[in-house]
């Protein structure tokens, strides 16, 4: 998918060691996704939001996006805090809604445009 040109995943670290977490950013016909995902021994340090803000800025300025997005489950504070924290504004689009292994999800949609 990276030779593609449409995602890159990359690990969190904080020296370049241990992978903490993950981050991607995904391009697809609808805009550009980002995703990230934090062990959980490394949580409520910041990670999230510092590698989901970092992803942003090369999607601006290497990619020439105009906006990218994150898709967040409107109960999971955590998510919700780390989007606020990365300057993500809660966009006025419907619901993405489903089901995954049996258990059922509501999406909210959160953005970030280029300053």
């Amino acid at each position: 998918m990276r030779e593609e040109g449409t995602t890159i995943l990359l690990a969190i670290t904080v020296d370049g060691g241990a992978p903490l977490g993950e981050v991607m950013l995904r391009r697809v016909p609808e805009g550009t996704e980002l995703g990230y995902a934090v062990g959980p021994a490394h949580r409520g340090q910041g990670l999230a939001a510092r590698a989901v803000r970092l992803m942003a800025t090369y999607a601006f300025e290497q990619l020439g996006e105009e906006q990218v997005i994150l898709e967040l489950e409107a109960e999971n504070a955590a998510s919700v805090a780390v989007a606020t924290k990365a300057g993500f504004g809660l966009l006025d689009v419907p619901l993405i809604t489903g089901e995954e292994k049996g258990r059922p999800f509501a999406l909210q949609t959160w953005g970030l445009s280029r300053p």
